[in-house]
This record gives structure tokens, C-alpha cells and sequence, in this order.
């Protein structure tokens, strides 16, 4: 390719060169460049994936031979990327054996050039593969091109015969829409049945019945089933039925309805269509054997739903000649059910409502607090509706509950003590605990006056007032303060590491910078270099205590942690960079486990823990440092969910047992020689592993090395 300096970066082929040698890079870099390429680099296989995937280049040079993944499984992880399958790869390395060139091919390399390469040949080979690129590119774009004109000519001739075939249905579609109107004129009147019936008709059964036949109807529909269950005694309250196929209907038991779609759509509480001649999986081989001998073929059930409450189902029914019900009819079946459930709760509502006519007169039923009134023998025969919310209890239940049922056995002494006071005569006023349906203690205040039948005991009026929430304030209260005094612990922690530990720094660069403002002209290249140096390195040590103390403070501060599956091994390595200078000066030994437990956690956060965990090993290990990184599984029991308990262990010369107490301490040093620094590292480290629902210890015998830990959740 000729060489073109005026050439657009737009228009110039974009080459990625990966090799893990850098002049190599600078040679290929300035050949393909000076040629009119735009070329980018990539020392490392996991870097070239990154780079091709963010931006796909035109044709990739890649050496085989690379430290941590070489050439190949690049290769190979390129053309399994449905981003990069389609780039180009030109294998370059010194390997010449036949057997390397037939791997590189295998994993989907298009070349192979050997080193030393000769620079025309590179380009020539280059060359040849962008121009072939481009040849596919320039077929693929005739190609959509000619599919581009078939489709127009395609749309064409179906214009022509649409509007050939809209002469010919024209009057079909003017006796369709005369159809649709006398089918839309009987549909609503059949809709004005349904609704005059919800609304006007007062005896429930006259206005099941008319329900049924007019829902057959409107929909249209074969037949129609009306049910109403009772979950809790396991009983059909009502079964109606309407429509033109009503011989073909047959009562089922409760067993049989809850083994079929109408069970299913109970206990879901959604609507659901069953189309005909196909077998449901949500009916039983009973009820689909009965589906067939009772002629029927598509089916929709939907829920009679009504304030949180199932009262049963509305069912349509089709024989198998007939069509299948579609989404608009289950929609308006949907909406027929929802009227039918408020008419038939208003019809039920009116029936209680006779019944508790007498107690409405004299007890306002919207009172807060729950009333309830017992006989003699201390069973309740009254219960409001706050009464029965608090409890928990249906109202048929909880009078047939005898009061002291209720009271945990902890408070039954109390209580007893208390209903003899009733007995005698006095009204009693008392804190207890009531036992709820779902076996929660609710506190309550009890507040009974006694009822006498001519002189004698008849039983007591009962008020209960809920004070679950001002239990739960005072427990926030409580709280509260504890977080209060634990943060003026924190804050008086954090003035003393400001007061001390950001003084001593902060002294030295005012003394060392006005020395230099001072005395700049007399002193050596030497000497100002070594203050330069000790203004730097004291900055340094204040920028330190200063993020330190931010990210203590954010561990408090952040409330909804997103923590997912860890990656330990990517976390050392990230550690390890961070600290690359560190680990340049002191040349530790380096023992890392090839296996991890799979922990959750933030990531973040576990990168500042090891970090910190490694910095000290470093600093405090022998002479040179040997850190092991490892990590084990530690399972879940009856009483313990799963653990990963991870460490790092040094060769230092270990910690005494009464400092191994102290060192994860807020704030708290070791003796000078151990704990040179600003003690907030293994404070930070601690708060970090609570929040994330974990531990931290430190294993050490003096002479011996020191194992820091922590834990974790783990996936088992």
C-alpha cells in the first residue's frame, strides 16, 4: 500500500497490533503507519480482547508466544465474540514449526508471517488482506443492494394485487360490517342484561341465573358456569349455569373444580384460556377426560376477585366445532367478573348486614381500636372488624376462641390475675402481649370493664389498643441512640487522628516548604532534592489518612450495597498493581491459590481489604517478605449459613496475644516498631466485612508470622 499522509483517519484501515515485546510493537508500529495505516497496540492477550471488543478493528497482527494467554486462545476467543468473529488475524512469531502454523490456522487465523519478517512482505500480506476485506464488504453490499430491489419490486407487485383483491372484498367487507353491527347491537344488550342484573336485582339466585344466560350471550359462548367456594371449609357455596349447552354441564365436588382450570385460576388468581382439541397441562387426566365426554372444546375461566379475596370463578365453555375464544373475549369476561364479584360481596355484605343489625346500633364499627365482648366463660361472642384485623381471626373463627387462648404463656399468670379483678367486679387496665392467627405477639393495652346479668358475672367488654408501633419507635429510639454514641465515638477518633496524625506531616511540609522558600538559593542540588523528596512523601502520608478516612466514612454512610459474585483472583492481582511500587522495593515471595470458594460481596470494598492486608505483610514481613494468598469454603450447618474464609500470611515476627485483641480497635496503634502509620487501616478493614455481613481475626505467634483474615457469604 502506497504511502498517503493526506489520507482521512476516517478512510484508514485500523490495524490492532498485539505482541508482548515493545520494540517489536514500535517496529510494526511505524511500518504500517508510515504505509497509511492507523494502527493501535495491545501488550497483553486480555488487553487485545478488550480493545477489539470496544472497537472493532479492520485487521488484527497478533504474536503467538505471550505471557498469561497466548496467541492461539486469543485467536480463538476473538472468533467466538460474535462482535470480532469477522476480523481478520495475521499470526506473526518466530515459531516456524508446521505444527504452530496448523494450530494458528485451527483457531481462525487468515496468514502466518515469521519472524524476522521482511517489511514489504508485511505490507504485501497486510495489503492483500484489507483489499480482500474490502471485497467482501463490497459483495455483501450488493447483495443488500439487489435484496433492497427484490423487496421493492416484491412490494410492488403486492400493491397491485391488493388493490385487485380490495375490488373484489369490497362488498364482502360491506356485509361483514352489517354482520358486525346486529352482533355488536345483541352484544350490548346482552351487556345491558348483565349490568341492570348486578344492579337492580336483589334475590341472589334470580341474579346468578340471569348472569349466566346473558354472559352465553354476550360473549357468545356455549355455556357459562357461575362458582362460589369456600377455601377454608373446602365447599361449592354456589354453582350456576346458563347458555345453550347447559345438559352438558355437570356439577363437579370440590376436589374435582380444584384438580381443574378453575382450581388452578383460585389458587393463581389469573385468568386463563384453554384452547380446544389440546391437552392442558393444568388440568388433571380426570378433568381432561371429562372435558371430552362432555363435548367441550375451548374453555376460559377467570377469577371472581374481589378486595383481596377469591370468591370463585366465571367460566365459559364451547363445544369443539365451535371457535376458539380469543384475548378480547377473555378481556370483557374479565371485566363481566369483576361487576359479578362486587354485586355478589354487596348481596353478601347485606345479609351480615341484617344479621349484625343489632350490635351496629349500638357499637360504631369504625372504631381504631379492636372491641370485643365475652360471656362468662370468657369466649368471645362479639368482635368488631379492627378486631378482627388485629387478630387475624375471620370473624366465625374468633367466636369460637376462648380469650385466654391468645395470651402467650408467658403473660397467663397476668392475665388470669387480671380477669379475677373483672370478676370482682373492677374495670382493669393492663400491658400484655396477644397471640395473633400467625402465631406474632402483638403488644397491646388491654382495657376491660365487666358485664352483670342480674348480679351476676356475664362476661366483660374489651378494648385493645395496638401499640406495635410505638414499641418499634422506642426500639428505633433505642437504636438510634446507640448509632449516635457510636458515631461520637467515631468522631472523637477522627479528631484525635486529625489533632495527631495529619499534625506530624503537616508540620514537616510547613517546615520543610518555608525552609525552601527561605534558604532556596543556598542550599545544594542534593538538599533540595531530599526536601523536595520529604514534602512529597509527607503530602502523601496526608492524602493517605485523608482517603482512609473518607472510605471509612462512606462504609458507614452507604446503605444499599450491590454485591455480587467475587472474583478473588482478579482482586489480588488489582491489589498487586496498586501497590507495584511497594513490591518493587521489598521483592517479596508470592504465594497465591490456584482455587477460590465462591464468595459474594462488594468489590470495591474486598480490593481495599486485601490492599491493606498486603501492604502490611509487606511492610511488617521478613527479610525478603513471603505473603501467601489463599482461601477455603467454610460449609453451612443447622445453624450457620455457608462461609469463605479468606487470608494472608506473613513471614513477619508475629503479634502477641494481647495485641492480636487490640489491632482491629478504631483508631488504636501497636508499639512503634509494629505499627508505624496512622492506625485506621484494620478499623477500615473491620467495618468493611461487618457491612458485608463477614468477620476479621489475625492468627500470629511471635517469630512465627502473622495470618490476617476474613470472611465472607459464600455460594455453595
Amino acid at each position: 500500500m502506497n504511502n498517503n499522509n493526506s489520507m482521512n483517519n476516517e478512510d484508514q484501515p485500523n490495524i490492532l497490533l498485539v505482541d508482548d515485546t515493545l520494540a517489536n510493537l514500535r517496529v510494526l508500529s511505524q511500518i504500517l503507519a508510515h504505509a497509511g495505516y492507523h494502527v493501535r497496540q495491545a501488550q497483553e492477550g486480555e488487553l487485545a480482547l478488550i480493545s477489539a471488543q470496544a472497537m472493532p478493528p479492520d485487521l488484527i497482527l497478533l504474536d503467538i508466544k505471550m505471557p498469561k494467554m497466548n496467541g492461539f486462545e486469543v485467536c480463538r476467543r476473538l472468533k467466538a465474540d460474535i462482535a470480532t468473529q469477522h476480523i481478520p488475524v495475521i499470526f506473526i512469531s518466530a515459531m516456524d514449526a508446521i505444527n504452530d502454523k496448523i494450530e494458528a490456522f485451527a483457531a481462525g487465523g487468515v496468514d502466518y508471517i515469521t519472524k524476522p519478517f521482511q517489511i514489504e512482505e508485511v505490507l504485501a500480506r497486510v495489503e492483500a488482506q484489507l483489499k480482500l476485506l474490502g471485497l467482501q464488504r463490497q459483495l455483501q453490499q450488493q447483495v443488500t443492494e439487489r435484496d433492497i430491489l427484490i423487496s421493492k419490486l416484491d412490494a410492488t407487485n403486492r400493491q397491485l394485487q391488493q388493490e385487485i383483491t380490495e375490488r373484489q372484498i369490497a362488498e364482502e367487507k360491506r356485509e361483514e360490517a352489517i354482520a358486525q353491527l346486529r352482533e355488536s347491537l345483541r352484544r350490548t344488550e346482552s351487556l345491558y342484561q348483565i349490568a341492570r342484573a348486578t344492579i337492580i336485582q336483589e334475590n341472589l339466585p334470580t341474579m346468578l341465573q340471569m348472569l349466566t344466560a346473558s354472559i352465553a350471550d354476550a360473549l357468545p359462548a356455549d355455556r357459562v358456569t357461575l362458582i362460589t367456594v369456600d377455601m377454608e371449609s373446602q365447599k361449592v357455596l354456589d354453582f350456576v349455569k346458563g347458555g345453550p349447552g347447559v345438559e352438558y354441564i355437570i356439577q363437579p365436588d370440590f376436589d374435582e373444580l380444584m384438580a381443574g382450570l378453575t382450581g388452578w385460576v383460585i389458587q393463581k388468581v389469573q385468568p386463563v384460556l384453554s384452547v380446544k382439541g389440546q391437552s392442558d397441562p393444568r388440568e388433571s387426566k380426570s378433568v381432561q377426560e371429562r372435558r371430552v365426554n362432555t363435548k367441550s372444546g375451548a374453555i376460559m375461566v377467570v377469577p371472581l376477585y374481589y378486595k383481596s379475596k377469591v370468591l370463585g370463578t366465571l367460566t365459559a365453555i364451547n363445544r369443539p366445532e365451535q371457535r376458539d375464544f380469543n384475548q378480547e373475549d377473555i378481556s370483557l369476561l374479565s371485566a363481566i367478573a369483576s361487576q359479578v364479584a362486587i354485586a355478589l360481596e354487596n348481596a353478601r355484605l347485606a345479609e351480615e348486614t341484617a344479621h349484625l343489625k343489632e350490635f351496629n346500633e349500638s357499637i360504631v364499627q369504625g372504631i381504631a381500636e379492636a372491641i370485643l365482648i365475652t360471656n362468662a366463660e370468657n369466649c368471645f361472642i362479639f368482635a368488631n372488624p379492627a378486631a378482627e384485623a388485629l387478630l387475624g381471626y375471620p370473624l366465625e373463627e374468633l367466636l369460637e376462641l376462648h380469650y385466654e387462648t391468645l395470651i402467650p404463656e408467658a403473660q397467663s399468670d397476668k392475665v388470669k390475675a387480671e380477669n379475677t379483678k373483672l370478676r370482682s367486679g373492677d374495670t382493669v387496665y393492663y400491658e400484655t402481649n396477644i397471640s395473633n392467627r400467625n402465631g406474632e405477639n402483638v403488644p397491646v393495652i388491654v382495657s376491660a370493664h365487666p358485664r352483670f346479668q342480674n348480679g351476676d358475672y356475664n362476661g366483660a367488654f374489651i378494648a385493645l389498643t395496638n401499640i406495635t408501633r410505638l414499641k418499634q419507635a422506642e426500639a428505633s429510639l433505642r437504636q438510634r441512640t446507640e448509632e449516635l454514641e457510636a458515631q461520637n465515638a467515631e468522631l472523637d477518633a477522627f479528631a484525635h487522628t486529625v489533632a495527631h496524625d495529619l499534625k506530624t506531616p503537616l508540620t514537616s511540609l510547613i517546615g520543610f516548604s518555608f525552609l525552601l522558600s527561605d534558604r532556596f538559593m543556598q542550599l545544594s542540588s542534593n538538599k533540595l532534592r531530599d526536601l523536595a523528596q520529604t514534602i512529597a512523601e509527607n503530602a502523601r502520608k496526608m492524602n493517605n489518612i485523608i482517603n482512609e478516612l473518607l472510605l471509612l466514612s462512606s462504609v458507614r454512610s452507604l446503605e444499599n450495597i450491590n454485591t455480587q459474585p467475587l472474583d478473588m483472583y482478579g482482586l489480588i492481582y488489582e491489589a498487586q498493581k496498586r501497590l507495584r511500587s511497594m513490591v518493587q522495593e521489598y521483592q517479596p515471595e508470592l504465594i497465591i491459590s490456584e482455587e477460590w470458594p465462591i464468595a459474594t460481596g462488594y468489590s470495591p470494598w474486598v480490593e481495599e481489604i486485601l490492599v491493606n492486608y498486603f501492604s502490611n505483610a509487606l511492610k511488617y514481613g521478613g527479610s525478603p517478605p513471603r505473603v501467601e494468598f489463599g482461601g477455603t469454603l467454610i460449609p453451612a450447618t443447622d445453624t450457620t449459613v455457608a462461609k469463605a474464609k479468606f487470608w494472608v500470611k506473613d513471614n513477619g515476627p508475629g503479634i502477641t496475644a494481647e495485641e492480636c485483641q487490640r489491632l482491629f480497635t478504631p483508631f488504636e496503634r501497636l508499639h512503634n516498631v509494629r505499627a508505624e502509620g496512622h492506625g485506621l487501616g484494620l478499623s477500615i478493614v473491620r467495618r468493611i466485612v461487618e457491612k458485608l455481613g463477614g468477620e476479621v481475626g489475625v492468627e500470629s505467634e511471635v517469630g512465627k508470622g502473622s495470618t490476617f483474615w476474613f470472611t465472607l457469604p459464600a455460594i455453595e
